[in-house]
């Protein structure tokens, strides 16, 4: 299915609020309301957008995100990888060229808990070591990209809602665009209920309703990690600043093997250099930058996000009620 620039309009205008009525999408986009719903409904079709429930990861109680690069034993890849994404606390799994050949994101409610995790991994035959890396701050935290054509499985350990919850959410992961009478319907609850328990999941800010789509199908082909390391100020500087970026999805000053971590995705590896590594291997504080590019994904739990605005987003473990704006990187 090839995408027209109606076809990303209507995404954008989704994005903006992904329960937006057809009619208000087709004042937008200069279309009328019977195409906007036969494109909703042919990207759907076509793995290339889905609006749908996200639920939130400290919601479910995981304060923790941490990213492990692992370096596995040759001829020991596909057995390693295949037990990692057994992992149900394995948030994304993805392989990259080079060494290490794997980069997996756990999340954890506790340090405990993920000290546990890694033993779990360090004990993998295959495995011959583990770089961990924490996120301590959070300042982006965006994920609207995903496999679609692959299930995302049961919900994560800790997150138990109550089964006429669980069961609204499930609908709304399958097709986040259904009206709330369908989802009473379906279930064999007044629409009042629904309406009730949709507001009070939303107050919780247990879920959210999103738009992910295949990243490629949008003109999205490469992603990438970049770890930074150097002066604490200026990696704190760097990460406020770069998670303006429209190709940066992820932006965190973190703790461990590295000191600030980006996650971007864009059209062509050579965007993401030109911006997010020729621009910062140039800042005078900046030690340390390690390129690392995604070959192939293996597992990423996209029906999982970090539900704030952005004055929540600055730091992900405590939440503080107001984000102070740090000095802009000249």
């Amino acid at each position: 299915m090839s995408i027209s620039d109606v076809d990303l309009k209507i995404i954008r205008c989704l994005q903006r609020n992904a329960r937006a009525t057809n009619k208000s999408i087709a004042s937008a986009t200069g279309v009328t309301e019977q195409t906007v719903a036969g494109r909703i409904r042919s990207m759907s079709d076509g793995h290339v957008m889905r609006v749908m429930a996200q639920r939130d990861l400290q919601a479910a109680g995981y304060r923790l995100l941490a990213f492990a690069s692992i370096f596995v034993l040759g001829g020991s890849l596909k057995r390693v990888a295949s037990q990692l994404t057994a992992i149900e606390e394995a948030f994304s799994v993805v392989l990259c060229p080079g060494s290490p050949e794997l980069i997996v994101t756990f999340v954890a409610p506790d340090a405990a808990t993920l000290d546990g995790m890694m033993q779990r991994v360090h004990a993998i035959f295959g495995v011959v070591s583990v770089e961990l890396t924490t996120a301590e701050e959070i300042t982006t935290f965006r994920l609207g990209s995903g496999n679609l054509r692959t299930d995302v499985g049961p919900p994560l350990p800790l997150d138990r809602q109550d089964s006429l919850d669980e069961a609204i959410i499930a609908l709304l992961v399958e097709n986040g665009r259904q009206s709330n009478r369908e989802i009473a319907r379906r279930i064999n609850i007044s629409e009042g209920s629904v309406r009730i328990r949709l507001k009070r999941l939303a107050e919780r800010r247990a879920m959210r309703l999103g738009v992910v789509c295949e990243p490629d199908r949008i003109g999205y082909a490469a992603g990438a990690y970049v770890y930074l390391d150097g002066s604490a100020d200026v990696l704190a500087m760097i990460v406020d600043e770069m998670a303006e970026e429209e190709i940066v999805s992820f932006a965190a000053v973190t703790d461990g093997a590295h000191g600030a971590l980006l996650f971007c995705v864009a059209a062509s590896e050579a965007l993401i250099a030109a911006l997010c590594v020729d621009r910062l291997r140039a800042i005078s504080g900046v030690d340390q930058l390690i390129y690392r590019p995604l070959l192939r994904s293996l597992k990423h739990r996209y029906d999982y996000v970090f539900v704030g605005d952005d004055k929540h987003q600055r730091n992900w473990h405590y939440v503080p009620e107001v984000a102070t704006k740090r000095k802009r990187l000249s």
